[in-house]
């Protein structure tokens, strides 16, 4: 039995135990291994694995479609053995300190309907007789940082109207909204202002504002596509004739972890975004109004190297697997380790959360993405009366026309 007690990794800006990271970002981290007594060993080496992959049935022929890719694949050792001798872990606590400097072609994470981008870290202890004396792994975030053009600080303005049948007579009942961008970044929220008004005979039963992803999955020739909604702000005011409804200052969250549009540097995966409207009335009618939404973030990182400091001498110590060949005492990651991530996960598309402010590690005070040292998940939006900065309350009130 191994006298390997527990291994981890740890990493070092570890808020929530969320890891979050950008393309050419550093990784530093720990690998602790506790022993309840001296273990000879062989080495201890940590591997960084990131690929991509997409799968789905055909519903008309059953056909199987698979596409997959690799964006790292990386090892290195943290210390071994020398000279034939074994190498002895002293029984207690053992920190081992390791750095890797992440490529800047790598695709955001992002866990879909069909398809996944993921990244994980590797421990392994090899004892002297070459078996596995202990193995634990640590999956971690990428999002890239795509800055978005200033073109989407403009209003976005929708409207429609549709002529309905009810009570014997033919009415209208119209929408028009304003939300104050056209993208945001993740963990922000957009402002709606809207206004509908029901002159029809037909129940308006609910107002919907939403946050839309739509991806899309290749694999050769082949392609399939699934939307979802990420976030959305419902409002049931059962809108009789001669009716309205108004909103004003409305948030919505632009979701804390979703990738950015198209999804850069991946070649089997699709995104886009879009904002939609939909009212639902009575005798299955609705209004739905849609338009694009551009998600991307500040360019600016939390520890982005030097650009004269050159990344082999933080890579140097780190060996690429090629593809198609097996690395000595290669293991493949136990049911427990699977466990593990989907336990990371929450067991859920991170998107999908029920909880639109989930605690984001680029989030915390003095952030990029917060300029005013605040949460974007709770800024609001102000005005300034007398020289003093006000908050626009929220307001969702029913009129009569």
């Amino acid at each position: 039995m191994s006298a390997i007690h527990r291994l981890l990794i740890t990493l070092e800006h570890d808020i929530d135990e969320q890891y979050q990271y950008q393309p050419g970002e550093i990784i530093r981290g720990h690998i602790i291994a506790t022993l309840s007594r001296n273990e000879q060993i062989r080495n201890i080496t940590i591997s960084i694995f990131g690929e991509g992959n997409v799968g789905w049935e055909d519903e008309k022929t059953g056909e199987n479609n698979q596409a997959s890719e690799t964006y790292i694949d990386s090892k290195t050792v943290i210390m071994e053995s020398q000279m034939g001798k074994p190498l002895v872990l002293k029984q207690g606590h053992r920190e081992f300190p390791f750095e890797y400097e992440l490529p800047e072609n790598l695709p955001s994470s992002f866990i879909g309907k069909h398809g996944s981008v993921t990244y994980i870290l590797k421990g392994m202890v090899i004892d002297y007789k070459n078996n596995v004396a202990a193995i634990t792994s640590e999956p971690f975030l990428v999002l890239r940082k795509k800055p978005l053009p200033e073109s989407i600080e403009s209003p976005m303005l929708l409207g429609g109207s549709k002529r309905v049948w009810g009570g014997c007579s033919l009415g209208k009942i119209t929408v028009s909204a304003a939300v104050n961008k056209h993208g945001g970044i993740p963990g922000e929220d957009i402002l709606i202002n809207m206004d509908v008004k029901n002159r029809s005979g037909c129940m308006v039963k609910a107002i919907q504002a939403s946050v839309n992803m739509h991806s899309i999955y290749h694999a050769g020739k082949k392609t399939t596509s699934f939307s979802q909604c990420v976030n959305r702000k419902r409002d049931e005011p059962h809108m009789e004739k001669n009716e309205g409804r108004r909103w004003m200052n409305s948030r919505l969250t632009v979701p804390p972890y979703i990738p950015e549009t198209k999804l850069e540097h991946c070649d089997i995966i699709e995104i886009h975004y879009t904002f939609q409207i939909r009212l639902e009335i009575e005798g299955n009618h609705e209004i739905c109004l849609e338009s694009p939404l551009l998600i991307g973030a500040h360019p600016a990182g939390l520890e982005l190297p030097n650009k004269n400091y050159s990344r082999n001498s933080i890579n140097s110590e780190w060996t690429v697997r090629a593809r198609g060949l097996v690395m000595e005492q290669q293991v493949m990651l136990s049911l427990k380790e699977e466990d593990e991530m989907k336990e990371w996960y929450g067991g859920v598309i991170p998107e999908l959360r029920s909880d639109a402010a989930i605690s984001n590690p680029l989030f915390r005070q003095g952030s990029f993405l917060n300029k005013q040292g605040r949460y974007p998940e709770v800024l609001e939006y102000k005005r300034k009366q007398n020289g003093h900065l006000e908050e626009l309350p929220e307001i969702m009130e029913s009129t009569k026309l």
